[in-house]
């Protein structure tokens, strides 16, 4: 994906706020193929860098996307802190190669990680939304 980035880009580094969106994609989707490997489903996940500015919507049960809006903000502290270490240490060069890869190989991390600690059987969180318990 940073190669696809990287190639399309007019010399150009995505903005913090495009860093922010595409780690948060890369989270989404990692974390719904992780699910459906999970609950034994076929894995037919794709990443299609253009949805993010198009949207989308992780294929996902509405509970479990319920459980990702939750962590959305930790997300995006996470992704900013991460940019902020790269450019104190003058470490996010114009060669997006070497530096979004491993930015958003934190993202896969961390979205593998929620959906292996997440319970893919619990939707008491959306039960509590859908009654207005959720303050």
């Amino acid at each position: 994906m940073a190669q696809h980035l990287q190639d399309f880009s007019i010399g150009n580094a995505p903005s913090d706020y495009e860093c922010g969106m595409l780690f948060q994609y890369v989270f989404d989707k990692t974390t719904e193929a992780i699910y459906k490997m999970i609950m034994d489903e076929e894995i037919d996940t794709q990443f299609i860098p253009k949805e993010i500015y198009e949207g989308y919507a992780p294929d996902l049960p509405e509970y479990i996307q319920l459980k990702i809006t939750k962590v959305v903000s930790k997300i995006a502290i996470i992704s900013s802190s991460i940019l902020q270490y790269l450019d104190k240490n003058k470490l996010r060069t114009l060669d997006m190669n070497v530096w979004l890869s491993a930015y958003l190989m934190i993202s896969v991390t961390l979205a593998v990680q929620f959906a292996q600690e997440i319970d893919p059987y619990d939707d008491s969180e959306m039960q509590d939304y859908l009654n207005g318990l959720d303050q």
